[in-house]
This record gives structure tokens, sequence and C-alpha cells, in this order.
């Protein structure tokens, strides 16, 4: 067999893999292995990270240049290299099964596509997701121990020296200098203690700040000057700066696991100036200028062109005007200012065409109510009469089933396999008719009236919604859309295409205003319209008795308005839907 391998090297910054070799010394050895047993490696993938997730970069990679045919053997230092999770466990048995891998060589054992050779890389799998959750249950155990222990369970921040269990700086962080003055202390060390060099400076940082007199490019600079520096021995970064100034840790506490907890390091700032400090930043920092919002941006079109109007605030007032008649490249000619004031008049007058009347909303509730009543009693009976039928078809079900099951039927004299099928699958699609049945019965909207009454209430008072200061500009819009589309300004003047249910409410609100002019009727402190009136909101219903039985179609629109309207049109029915 033509074997062709792809290497693969990894170590993880977790505790468990402390004793392995660096990826470095792994590639090293795995080449040298190679060498000896005369292994073609084709690549070699290399990476840091846990494999005790998913989701590894080079893991992946290596994996599908499998499944391409690439490779296919892996030579690996160890299995645990491989996963220390389940699904990428299961996943390499799997590419096994299906021959994308021939085999997986370590340095002690070849595991091939074989009974044995998988159930040992499984056991081996699961021992290595064991390991894992164990440390990871371990290190929890000692972050709480350390917290209950008022131990921040991390890195120090800056001005701090994170000391090991011998007293002694840790690595990363060692320095003989600061080791020799923390000696000098004549006291065990704590797990943190204050950098015995650049805790001074960074206090003379803190001293500057509390002035209210420097921000943070101003501290950065003199941190830079006192020899407080980067890694990379640069300028603090201006979000360190910012992180140093909010840090609690400097006042003897520190934030874990959205908790502040008391510490027993020896803190750089008092409560109170710490506090102070938090005060100095808050004002220091400038609210950013809000966005000044339009109802009408976007919403009406120009005359010209028909693109959607901008806004623009000059000289205290607020105005509208073409986008496409501005600079160089215009391709709108309408180079007019609409002033916002006019047009918002203009609106107005248009909600007073769709405003339903008092009277009208309080007539039409009403009827609406006994509609309501009478539905749900006839819907509920409707429902009763659907499970008494599908009780009595799963009854036959069982008779059939008895049936065929008898000891007179072994034969099958009484009902044959086929007659049996046929005759229990007819009854089966019976019940499944009538569980579908009370399904839609069971799921019409059982709140429309309440739905029909927000709508009405909100359509009374249309106009004051709209007109009142606590308004925000997103409800006047929605006001605005659900009403109706295509607003264009002609000459200064305001036309509105309305939504057909809004357009039927202007309709016979106009019939209505006739009416009243005509008989010089209009009625004032009373609750129900007259009768002329009630003829034309009720015309369509006169017009088709049967509109009642209608189901109306919910069609979706952004807002919530119009929903309710399809069922108060189709009871009262004010529109053909």
């Amino acid at each position: 067999m033509n074997m062709k391998y792809f290497a693969y090297c990894r170590v993880s910054s977790e505790r468990e893999d402390k004793q392995v070799l660096s990826p470095e010394s792994q590639k090293r050895e795995l080449l040298n292995y190679a060498r000896e047993h005369n292994l073609k490696i084709v690549k070699i993938f290399s990476e840091r990270g846990t494999a005790y997730k998913t989701g590894r970069k080079e893991f992946n990679k290596m994996l599908e240049g499998l499944e391409n045919g690439e490779a296919n053997g892996i030579l690996v230092f160890h299995l645990s290299r491989i996963a220390r999770n389940s699904y990428d466990g299961g996943r390499v048995i799997y590419m096994m099964d299906e021959g994308t891998i021939k085999e997986i060589r370590t340095k002690e054992k070849t595991y091939i596509n074989c009974s044995d050779d998988k159930f040992l890389m499984q056991i081996h799998f699961a021992m290595n997701k064991k390991s894992s959750d164990d440390n990871s249950t371990f290190v929890k155990k000692d972050i709480i121990t350390k917290l209950e222990k008022q131990e921040f369970p991390g890195h120090a921040p800056i001005g701090y020296l994170n000391i090991n269990k011998d007293g002694i700086i840790a690595s990363k962080q060692y320095d003989h200098k600061k080791q020799e003055i923390l000696q000098t202390l004549g006291r065990p060390l704590r797990r943190i203690e204050k950098d015995p060099i650049v805790a001074p400076l960074l206090r003379k940082v803190f001293d500057l700040a509390l002035t209210g007199q420097y921000g943070l490019n101003p501290l950065r600079e003199e941190a830079y000057k006192l020899g407080i520096v980067s890694k990379k021995n640069t300028k603090l970064a201006k979000n360190v700066m910012k992180k140093i100034l909010t840090n609690p840790f400097y006042s003897g506490e520190f934030e874990y696991y959205e908790k502040i907890w008391k510490g027993n390091h020896e803190a750089i700032l008092s409560k109170n100036e710490f506090e102070r400090l938090q005060e100095i930043q808050g004002n220091r920092s400038r609210p950013k200028k809000t966005r000044r919002e339009y109802v009408f941006s976007m919403l009406i079109n120009c005359e010209e062109c028909g693109h959607p109007l901008s806004s623009d605030h000059q000289k205290g007032h607020d105005y509208l005007r073409c986008s496409k008649a501005k600079g160089k490249n215009a391709t709108c000619s309408n180079k007019k200012h609409y002033q916002q004031y006019e047009v918002g008049k203009q609106v107005v007058e248009k909600l007073k065409e769709v405003q339903i009347p008092k009277s009208i909303v309080e007539w039409a509730l009403k009827q609406l109510e006994e509609a309501y009543e009478k539905e749900t009693t006839c819907n509920t009976a409707s429902q009763d009469k659907i499970r008494q039928n599908i009780s009595i078809l799963k009854k036959q079900i069982t008779n059939l089933n008895q049936k065929w099951l008898s000891a007179e039927n072994l034969s099958g004299d009484l009902i044959s396999d086929a007659e049996y099928r046929s005759m229990k699958n007819d009854i089966q699609r019976q019940i499944q008719d009538y569980e579908e049945s009370l399904k839609s019965l069971e799921g019409e909207e059982k709140n429309w009236f309440q739905k029909c009454e927000e709508f009405l209430e909100i359509s009374r008072i249309i106009v004051a919604k709209y007109e009142d200061k606590e308004s925000s500009v997103e409800e006047k819009r929605m006001l605005l859309e659900a009403i109706g589309s295509k607003f264009i300004l002609t000459k200064k003047k305001l036309t509105v295409e309305l939504n057909k249910p809004y357009y039927e409410v202007r309709e016979a609100n106009r019939k209505v205003q006739s009416i009243r002019t005509a008989k010089n009727s209009i009625i004032k402190g009373t609750s129900m319209p007259c009768t002329e009136e009630m003829i034309v909101w009720q015309a369509r219903k006169e017009s088709n008795p049967q509109l009642r039985f209608w189901r109306p179609t919910l069609y979706h629109l952004t807002t919530r308005l119009y929903y309710p309207y399809l069922y108060f049109s189709e009871r009262l029915a004010l529109v053909q839907i």
C-alpha cells in the first residue's frame, strides 16, 4: 500500500500539557521517526491550542486534506495530540471506518482500520477527555479556593507581581533586582505583591490624574517619562491607560465572575481616591453628539424624480429637499426646500381624514362584542362535535384491531391483511382530517376582539397620538406608514396613496359628512351615530350576508395597527378583504 502521511504537532497552554514536548521538539522527533521507518510525510501541521474544544484551525485543515486524498495516514507524537473532545475523536474514527484514514502512527503503536485498534483509540480519546474534564474541574476549584482566600486568580496588572508558592516572582515577570528588594520585607510574600520599582512610579501617575488636569494622552506621556512602558518598551496604549485608571484592583479590590471581591494585596490607592478618580474620568468623557431625528426624512418623495426627500436643519428650521438635486452630479432639477413644519400641518389633516369618530367606535365595539360571543359559542360547539367524531373513529380502529387479531381470524377468513390495512388507513385519514380541522379551529385568533378594540381606540385618537409631544419619531413614522404609502409633495401640497382599509375609512367619513351636511344633523354629546351613518358603515355587510363567515387573510405589515383592522373589517364589513 502506497502510504502518505500528514504529521501533526500540537501543544497547549493548558496545565495538562506542561510535560509535553514543544511543537518544534515534536516535529524533530516525528521527522527522525519517519526517516528510520521510511515514511513519506506530505505536509506538517503545527499549532498551539487546546484540543478540549472543537475548532482547531490546522487540525481541521489536515482532516480536509485527508478527505481530499492528499494523504491517507497521520503521524503524531501521541494520541492525546489529536483529540481531547468526543467530537474530534469520533470524527477521526469515522474517517477510519470510511477508509479515508488508513492508519495513525505514534512512536509507541500503529493504529489501523480494525476493531481492536479503533476500540483502543476510543479508550485513549475517552481517557484524554476525562483528564481534561478533571483538569477543568481542578482549575475551577483552584479559582474558587483563591477567591475565598481573597487572592486574585489571574495575571496581576501593571504595578504588581505574581509570586509563586516558593516566594519567587513568576517566570515571565522575574527580575533579580525586584526579587532582592522583596526579600528585604522580612515577611512571607503574598501571591501578589506590589512591584517595588513600578508601583511608586504608578502612584505618581495616579497623583497627576487626581488633579483632574490630565487626559489619557498626557498621562501616557508622563508614564513613559517615568519609565512605565509596554512589553515592547513603547508608550502604554490609550486603552491600557484607561484600564489602569478604572481598575478597582489598585484600591485593594478586584472584579471576577462579574462580582467585586476584597483582595489581600496591598492597595496603591485608597477607596476614596479611587472613587474620586472615577468621578474625574466620568466628567472628562464628553457625551456623543446626538443624531437629529426627522419624522419625514426618506418618507416623502420628490414630485419630479420620485426619490425620497432627505431632511436638513438650517437656521433653526427643519427642511426637506431632494438629495438627487444636490452637488455636481445632480440628476434632479427640483431645487425646492420644503419646510417640515408646513408639511406637518398637512399630515395632521390627512390623519383627520382617517380618524374614526368616537360615536362609531362605541357602536362598533358593541356590534363586535355580540359577534364575538356568538362566534365563540359556535366555535366551541364545532370543536366538541369534531372531538366526538375523532373518539368514535378511534374506537373503530380498536374494534378493527381486535377483529383482525382474534383467534377466529387466524386464517384471514373474517378480514384479510389487505382489507385490514385498507380499512385502517381510511379511518386514520378521517382522523387526520378531523384533527387538522380541530387544530385550525383551536388556532384561530381568540383575542380578535381585543385587537379590534385596540385598533379602534388608536384610530379614534390617531391625531392626538401623532401630536403628542411624548410620541417618538419612530412612533410617528409608524402611524404614517400604517395609513398609506407614496407620500408626494406636488407644488408644496401633500398627496398620499392610502392603504385600502384607511381609504375605505376616509370614504366612509366623507359620506357621513355629506349626510350630516345635508340633514344638518351633526350630533354632539351622544355615543350613537344616526341611522344614516350606521347604514354607511354597514353598507358592505348589507350587500353580502355571508361575509361574517369569511376568514381574514393576515398580510405581513410592519405596524401593529393593520392586523386588528382586518378583523374589524371582516366583522363590520367595512372593506372587501
